[in-house]
């Protein structure tokens, strides 16, 4: 450790109490090599690349030969969203059915909250109360989430085409 009247060695002069630079400005002090024993780490063998899409594209798997060389195999009906089944275009369909499902509770909700008049009258239970809040407080979420199913649908439908192709 240093005493008190010099610049301790360890740390910038600069930065130090009692730094005079007409006294204290010579070169930093270049900080010795460290040398650890061992020698370096051993390295892991180098792993070839995998093949590109183009190289996988080309190769021919036999599950495709046996289907190529059967004679009765029908091709499947596709279309712009993948294979044509029953499930697929129902699941294709279905975020728009729900978001016009939830704009249309919105509406109706909506409108019976805006007709309520058990609300001004006074004598109602707290299961009145607790429906009467939530007519009051469910339109604007329902509708938010209906409009956004309705967008996520919308941006949705041009991705999966384009992923099918």
């Amino acid at each position: 450790m240093a005493d008190d009247s010099g610049i301790d060695p360890r740390y910038a002069a600069q930065f130090q109490r009692g730094y005079d630079p007409s006294r204290d400005a010579g070169p930093p002090p270049a900080a010795a090599a460290v040398r650890l024993p061992g020698g370096p780490l051993p390295t892991a063998e180098r792993v070839p690349l995998p093949p590109s899409r183009v190289e996988r594209s080309h190769e021919v798997s036999p599950a495709v030969e046996q289907q190529e060389a059967s004679e009765g195999a029908e091709p499947v009906e596709t279309h712009a969203l993948g294979t044509h089944t029953p499930g697929t275009r129902i699941l294709e369909w279905a975020p728009l059915g729900v978001a016009l499902v939830l704009i249309a509770f919105a509406v109706v909700t909506f409108s019976q909250s805006a007709t309520d008049t058990g609300a001004y009258s006074g004598n109602f239970g707290m299961r009145d109360y607790m429906l009467l809040q939530a007519r009051n407080d469910l339109p604007g979420p329902l509708l938010v989430a209906g409009v956004l199913a309705i967008t996520v649908w919308l941006a949705v439908r041009p991705v999966r085409a384009r992923r099918s192709s």
